[in-house]
């Protein structure tokens, strides 16, 4: 169960005090209180609007290609990684998702490990993964954690927010960046598109951090339903960018061998 004791690294959105659980809320000293859900994640979330994030099919897709393991060498590999640099303290996954991979990183020992995401669906399915500490509905842009109160950040597929990482990562913390590779899902964007393209990657150097390592890592996966290759165009950003004609190219298929290829990029906070 999420928030045994007390908000973990989480504090009160709107006047940053630590939160502390009162039964099924978590509450700051100025009495902000904010209601547990049945799943067992918090909504810290301020901005205005109802929904937010991925909606209920996108993630009920991410989740069903991500169980059949399909993506089981990236978390393997961001598990390995993580392990090798960070010995104990608290990770915050931002931009967690269902918790695919925030439930991997709680293999290790000495980790607490808490998750963010701005989509409410996907951070219910992560609260119900057991060893996850805290999960929270926020947004990345405004991460309700306290100032250098993490020995790791990963961010997998989700908003850079460099200087929200670089507020809540203690000194000498890490951060653990994951990034499709150039020829990611390159035999599916062949059978969408007219002219596929490579993916163009940004910069690795960022301030505020140093740059330890890139590790590539690569895999060709076999997908052997249409069921499977509609779950992932549905969690590709593809899914918007393609033309009803190259939907319709991708209902057509029923199998298809495709390059599951990232990059992880490792940082330390200066």
């Amino acid at each position: 169960m999420t928030f045994e004791t007390s908000g973990g690294i989480f504090v009160c959105p709107i006047c940053q005090n630590t939160l502390l659980r009162r039964e099924r809320s978590l509450v700051c000293e100025r009495r902000h209180t904010f209601d547990i859900a049945k799943e067992g994640h918090v909504n810290l979330l301020r901005t205005a609007g109802s929904l937010h994030g991925d909606n209920r099919q996108m993630v009920l897709s991410r989740r069903a290609f991500l169980e059949k393991g399909y993506y089981s060498h990236l978390k393997e590999a961001l598990t390995n990684t993580i392990a090798s640099y960070v010995k104990n303290g608290a990770l915050l996954d931002s931009g967690c998702g269902e918790g695919y991979y925030t439930e991997g990183i709680t293999s290790l020992p000495n980790l607490s490990v808490y998750g963010i995401d701005i989509s409410s669906r996907a951070a219910a399915l992560a609260a119900k993964k057991p060893n996850i500490k805290g999960v929270a509905v926020a947004s990345a842009y405004a991460l309700p954690v306290a100032s250098g109160s993490c020995d790791a950040v990963m961010n997998i597929f989700s908003p850079f927010c460099r200087e929200e990482f670089e507020r809540v990562l203690k000194s000498g913390g890490y951060l653990f960046n994951i990034i499709p590779a150039e020829k990611h899902l390159w035999e599916l964007k062949a059978a969408v598109y007219d002219k596929p393209y490579e993916n163009k990657l940004n910069p690795i150097e960022t301030e505020g951090f140093r740059f330890v390592e890139k590790v590539a890592i690569e895999k060709t996966i076999t997908l052997p339903s249409q069921e499977d290759i509609a779950a992932l165009m549905m969690m590709t950003p593809y899914f918007y960018r393609t033309s009803r004609e190259g939907h319709q190219r991708a209902e057509a298929l029923t199998s298809i061998d495709i390059t599951a290829s990232f990059y992880l990029l490792v940082y330390q906070k200066l």
